[in-house]
Formats: structure tokens, C-alpha cells, sequence
């Protein structure tokens, strides 16, 4: 943004930015640095459990005027219910910001867990997006909004989400077979090149206080 003044909080040096580097899971050690520069607006892109959350707003009440953390769409009993991680009736689609959320907390095992870890090195072991959430959200003297994304694909993706399919069609195989569960699975998407509009869309939105966001698209029919 024009004539704005960035500090990013990050591992490694950086010459982009005004750049603090740092371990995320050790931000207290930095806390009068971080307060020293004051912005109006903090975002936490990698926060992964509610201790972390407490101690990122400890920090930065009084500091800054808003705290704004990245979620997933894996909070919703929907893809829980859809995962198998819990039981029940299917839930309501389209997802809204409204829409019910997991009723069971850390429901990922120690080996999912590491495995994660392997590709996203900032999950802790207590990961876990909605005790994160609802701090963020609850704290009585800084707002905070969370903007929960879908399923981000593209390039850099180290899910490689599509891989299956686009080798497949990189083969010129005549025929592609899909379970047929697999076929009828739909799901709201966005592309790591979109994604970021809508946080920058979020920053305007200053004013207001204790917001969720569900930024995604819809799916689109292949027909």
C-alpha cells in the first residue's frame, strides 16, 4: 500500500521490507521491539494454536489498533463431518461465516500433526485454529477479525493438490479414472494468486470490530 510503513516478522533477513527476523514460537522475546513500531494493524499468517493467539495479543494490546490472524476452512463441522473426523448429517453448503464450527477441539493425532509439520514447519503441536480463533475474536481491549481461507492451489503449492490430475492430462491419457466419491467432491476454492486481494480488501475494514470472514470462491461446474 502506498505510503505505508511495513514490518515483516519473519526466520530469515529481508531487504523488501523494514524485517524483524525472529522464531514465531518465541515472540515474546521481541516484544519491546515490536511494540516500539506501533502499527495500526497486526497480521499473523502463520498463528497456530490459542496460546499463541493469548500471547500475541498480550503483546500488542495497547500497541496496535487491530489484530487480524489467517484461519482455514478446516474449522467447519462441514469438513470435519466430510473428513470423518466427527459423525453426523452432512451440513449446509455453502459455508458462511455463520455456519457451525468443529465440536471437537485438537482433533488431529500426534503423526498427522508431524506430518503437517513437515510442510507447513510453523504448526505446533498444539494445532488448532479454533482456540486461536476465539481468542482473537474475544479479547475485550483489541478487535480482531479472522479471515478464514479455502483450499489454496497453484503454483507453490507444496500440497500439489492437482498434481494427480494434471499428470494425468500431461500423459494425454484418453480416459481419467475417479472414484466415483472422489468425482462428486466439491469444495470452495481460491488460487495463490487471488487470495490476497481479499486481505487487502480487509485492512479497510478497520472500523469494525470482532469479524470472521470466509473468503473463497464458489465451485464452478466443469459442464
Amino acid at each position: 500500500m502506498c505510503g505505508s510503513s511495513v514490518l515483516l516478522r519473519t526466520k530469515q533477513s529481508t531487504t523488501a521490507f523494514s524485517a524483524s527476523s525472529g522464531d514465531r514460537n518465541q515472540l515474546n522475546a521481541s516484544t519491546q521491539e515490536l511494540k516500539r513500531f506501533a502499527p495500526d494493524v497486526v497480521i499473523d499468517l502463520v498463528i497456530s494454536s490459542g496460546p499463541q493467539a493469548q500471547e500475541l495479543m498480550n503483546i500488542f494490546r495497547g500497541a496496535t489498533r487491530r489484530v487480524v490472524m489467517l484461519s482455514s476452512i478446516d474449522v467447519y463441522r462441514a469438513v470435519a463431518v466430510s473428513q470423518g473426523t466427527e459423525s453426523g448429517p452432512l451440513q449446509e453448503v455453502t459455508l458462511t461465516e455463520e455456519s457451525e464450527l468443529r465440536r471437537s477441539l485438537h482433533p488431529y493425532p500426534p503423526e498427522g500433526v508431524q506430518l503437517m509439520r513437515k510442510i507447513f514447519p510453523w504448526v505446533t503441536d498444539d494445532y488448532d485454529k479454533i482456540p486461536a480463533e476465539r481468542t482473537v475474536m474475544n479479547d475485550r481491549d483489541l478487535p480482531g477479525t479472522v479471515l478464514r481461507l479455502p483450499m489454496v492451489y497453484g503454483p507453490g503449492d507444496p500440497l500439489h493438490r492437482f498434481y494427480p490430475v494434471v499428470k494425468r492430462i500431461a500423459d494425454r491419457r484418453r480416459h481419467i479414472i475417479f472414484p466415483e466419491t472422489l468425482a462428486a467432491w466439491r469444495s470452495c476454492e481460491a488460487t495463490w494468486r487471488t487470495w490476497p486481494q481479499p486481505s487487502r480488501w480487509l485492512l479497510q475494514m478497520i472500523a469494525r470490530r470482532d469479524v470472521s470472514i470466509t473468503c473463497a470462491r464458489s465451485h464452478r461446474s466443469a459442464n
